[in-house]
């Protein structure tokens, strides 16, 4: 009786490794946040480089900007490496929450059990945006805090398409998708570095002669601040409580 329970257990918490790779789907996800982040990164610190090569033969440049570039370089790193730390230590947080609330049974299956699948099984049972958001909202302090980072985030998004084209600086928008999945602040930093290495766009700016482009440009920032300015209004609804029960 007991090996039988044991067995049942086994089957329902420790996927077996012949399984196919989409019983690992808990996984793969936190692996394509991962992969999306390196990419993102590796490429904006690509188009980094190659601007600097060419500024690096300018001596002008480094008595005017080599300080400032420095400067944000360092801030860069600072911010990265605090977020991670920060964002690691919520992992094994969560996973030992997961683990001390499992039976004794289950632990001890769960101890013998390889590593990737200890990780698919926490991941599948826990709901890790839903508890990063919970400790955001978790006090008036945090939540007010959030609430500036999200209006930060709405403005910096027009900082971005100007200074985009005043520095002919392309693909701006992964910078705001780099600061969406790992943090404003780090995102925020590399986009200055690269506008430090980034020399004027010699091509005149045409003037708008009709409202439709710049109202494409103001409509998502007008919904974002809606949606900012909606969320001390929705957190306490019906619905909110009842799915975090």
């Amino acid at each position: 009786m007991v090996l039988s329970a044991s067995l049942q257990c086994w089957n329902h918490y420790m996927p077996p490794l012949a399984q196919p790779l989409q019983d690992h789907r808990s996984l793969s996800i936190l692996s394509f946040y991962l992969a999306s982040f390196a990419a993102l990164t590796i490429k904006i610190l690509l188009n980094i480089y190659r601007r600097f090569q060419i500024c690096k033969t300018q001596l002008y440049w480094y008595h005017s900007y080599g300080p400032q570039f420095t400067i944000f370089i360092t801030l860069s790193i600072l911010s990265i490496v605090t977020t991670w730390y920060y964002m690691f230590a919520f992992f094994a947080h969560s996973y030992r929450s997961w683990e001390a609330g499992q039976s004794p049974t289950q632990q001890a299956l769960i101890e013998v059990a390889p590593l990737l699948a200890k990780w698919e099984m926490w991941l599948r049972d826990s709901k890790l945006f839903r508890e990063a958001w919970g400790s955001v909202f978790a006090t008036p302090a945090r939540t007010w805090w959030s609430g500036q980072i999200f209006l930060w985030t709405i403005g910096w998004s027009l900082f971005l398409g100007v200074m985009g084209r005043r520095y002919n600086i392309l693909n701006v928008w992964m910078y705001m998708l780099l600061g969406q999945i790992v943090a404003i602040s780090f995102a925020q930093n590399l986009f200055l570095v690269t506008v430090l290495v980034s020399g004027p766009s010699i091509t005149p700016a045409r003037k708008l002669t009709w409202m439709p482009p710049a109202l494409l440009e103001l409509a998502p920032v007008v919904i974002s601040g809606l949606g900012a300015a909606a969320t001390p209004f929705v957190a306490n609804t019906p619905s909110r409580k009842a799915s975090s029960i």
